[in-house]
């Protein structure tokens, strides 16, 4: 939000002032808290190490939505090899990830799980950043691959819109932002659907269809779990735990048909129960420590990509409606 908009907004409602002018101050206060754990340990910015990486002439580069660097290092091992260190993230939440790393102009594929990475969700909040004023090929995979069912776009469909990419004429230089392991929790341990009538949704319900059944988003209904006590912290951690091997398989698939230098990262961290904090509507240290894994040699092209580079996604701006992007923000978590 610009100045001027800030000003309109403060002549509008003036009783809101003091308390704006508070959380700014205590915002402030807390990230000068952050950066000095951030030096006191040691631990690198992410922002320039993804700007190295992409100066190269060949990279994937892989963001898990939602990625702490303590589980990231506790699962890594059963899927692939590599160097892992703790980096800090831009942000506590995915457009503020955005809008603090893709500063410049680069010429690269961006394969774009979240609807939070659009032109149309800076817009709706009057927000001055634009991704596609960044990003040369920024695809939307959600517009298309969004699975209704289960609230989110399946990691698989991340993985091959960024094979096929791979597989295209050029140099390899691809970004892959997958939605995992963010909730809604789709591993092998969920944590509640929109309904107990699985059979009422199925894998080409619309949108609309589930809003007209007045289904609760993914994102409430493990929070509703958390705070009436049917789900506690362990098995919270269960869920998250399942759903970063579920999308850890299929970043080892693409791992092994790609033939450039892989590095894998986080935007954001994830509360677990920390302090009663849940998600990462508060910033701390949890929320800012993530992994920076650099693959292996050894996993790089070890199968073969047999994909049809012709039948990759167009890169557009979002032509849906309002609505149904609000509702996949709060699907997301996002107000």
């Amino acid at each position: 939000m610009t100045s001027a908009q800030l000003i309109k907004k403060g002549l509008r409602s003036p009783e809101k002032i003091p308390s704006y002018l508070g959380g700014k101050f205590r915002s402030v206060a807390q990230t000068a808290q952050l950066e000095a754990y951030r030096r006191r340990h040691s631990i690198a910015r992410q922002k320039p190490l993804i700007h190295e990486l992409v100066d190269t002439d060949e990279f994937v580069l892989v963001i898990l939505d939602a990625c702490r660097h303590d589980f990231f290092s506790e699962a890594y091992q059963d899927y692939l090899s590599g160097e892992l260190t703790e980096v800090w993230a831009s942000g506590r939440w995915t457009a503020q990830y955005c809008s603090r790393t893709w500063t410049e102009e680069y010429d690269l594929v961006y394969v774009n799980s979240m609807p939070v990475f659009s032109d149309f969700y800076f817009e709706l909040r009057d927000m001055d950043f634009r991704p596609s004023e960044h990003i040369k090929d920024l695809t939307h995979i959600w517009e298309s691959e969004w699975d209704a069912s289960l609230g989110t776009t399946p990691a698989k469909e991340i993985t091959n819109e960024a094979l096929r990419r791979a597989n295209a004429d050029g140099p390899t230089r691809i970004v892959a932002h997958y939605a995992q392991p963010h909730v809604p929790y789709v591993g092998e341990k969920t944590i509640g659907s929109w309904s107990t009538d699985e059979t009422a949704l199925g894998e080409d319900a619309e949108l609309r269809d589930v809003l007209a059944q007045d289904r609760k988003r993914p994102t409430q209904v493990v929070l509703d779990k958390i705070y009436n006590g049917e789900v506690s912290d362990s098995e919270l951690k269960e869920a998250y735990r399942s759903n970063l091997e579920y999308v850890l398989a299929e970043v080892e698939r693409l791992v092994h048909r790609v033939d450039c230098p892989v590095v894998i990262t986080g935007d954001h961290g994830e509360h677990l129960g920390e302090g009663g904090r849940y998600l990462h509507e508060e910033d701390s240290t949890v929320v800012r420590r993530v992994p920076w894994f650099v693959v292996s040699s050894d996993e790089l092209d070890t199968e073969s990509n047999e994909t049809d580079p012709s039948n990759s996604h167009k890169s557009k701006s979002y032509s849906g409606s309002e609505e149904e992007l609000e509702e996949r923000l709060r699907n997301l978590g996002y107000k």
